[in-house]
């Protein structure tokens, strides 16, 4: 997950480094931890500037509040 972070940021495809972003959260979750992933997912999330009506996006937000 990490290494699909890194290179989603090197190519500057945001679409793809939140959907990493989100998997990593979850993984982390799964573990019982996440915090980390969570803030690094967040980070991801402010970054857009359009789009929050769409069904990535709602997918996102609802992992950030949940």
């Amino acid at each position: 997950m990490r290494e699909a972070l890194r290179i989603a940021s090197a190519k500057e495809a945001l679409g793809f480094e939140l959907s990493a972003a989100m998997s990593l959260v979850q993984l982390e979750r799964l573990k019982g931890n996440g915090g980390e992933a969570k803030a690094l997912h967040s980070s991801v999330y402010t970054r857009f500037s359009e789009g929050f009506d769409t069904r990535d996006l709602l997918e996102a937000k609802s992992l950030l509040v949940g």
